[in-house]
């Protein structure tokens, strides 16, 4: 009888140490030591954008933005994960320490989609960094953007100023300038700096961008699989969407 209540016990502890381990395993850690802000003006338009946004510069499948929800009464943080294919949305409690983790909430989520055919043409993009000068802290460059590797003519170029910092934040400003996920974004060498100021001119318009670091520390951000409220349906590529209504269209 000893035996039988032993054994129950062990069962039940190897079964609450499972619980523990599977939520630890499954759990989706987000951790950010960077916060960015960046202005991206078309001054043909004179059309202004300001993004607030926290980077992991060790980690570029994921990123966060940082959006005033006024209509909601409350900040709000977005975090897009790229390999998981999903979007979380935390609400900020309190701004006085943004790199306070207790400061933020989880409340849902939503699916990332990116289709097939599109996901193997972002990976085949290289860019490419061309120094000119350096003075004063700031290097001048060009970055191009290539179809792929073997590309000889670039599909985009723009002209840069960069600072140095503790990470590889370039990514972020060419995300925005050059309409690329995070996570496609590859570099033939690694450059410890981000985008200070950057110029491109694209069909007849002129964008300027202006970033700046505005602070760094450590914020970890947690999803438990117990609480991620995620729509019934996840839905197909948008290629398939625009398919399917333009069938529903024609009958």
């Amino acid at each position: 009888m000893e035996e039988n209540k032993t054994i129950s016990m062990k069962i039940r502890l190897l079964f609450l140490f499972f619980i523990f381990i599977s939520k630890n395993v499954f759990s989706q850690q987000y951790k950010f030591n960077y916060y960015v802000r960046s202005k991206i003006e078309n001054t043909s338009i004179k059309y202004i954008q300001v993004e607030d946004n926290f980077l992991n510069s060790n980690e570029k499948s994921y990123f966060a933005k940082i959006n005033d929800a006024y209509e909601k009464g409350f900040r709000e943080i977005t975090v897009f994960d790229y390999k998981r294919e999903v979007i979380h949305f935390f609400r900020i409690k309190n701004t006085d320490n943004i790199f306070e983790s207790k400061n933020y909430a989880y409340y849902y989520s939503a699916y990332l989609i990116i289709d097939n055919t599109e996901r193997d043409k972002l990976s085949k993009l290289i860019y490419r960094q061309n120094d000119i000068s350096s003075d004063s802290g700031v290097k001048k460059v060009t970055i191009e953007k290539y179809k792929k590797a073997a590309s000889q003519k670039p599909q985009l170029t723009i002209t840069a100023e960069m600072k140095r910092s503790k990470g590889d934040l370039r990514n972020l400003a060419i995300m925005f300038l050059m309409s690329t996920p995070l996570p496609y974004i590859n570099f033939e060498a690694q450059d410890n700096t981000y985008i200070s100021h950057a110029d491109m001119k694209i069909n007849k318009a002129d964008i300027t961008l202006d970033s700046e670091i505005q602070e760094e520390g450590n914020l970890e951000l947690v999803v438990h699989p117990d609480e991620i409220k995620l729509p019934k349906e996840k839905p197909g590529p948008v290629k398939d969407t625009i398919e399917n209504i333009l069938k529903g269209i024609k009958k």
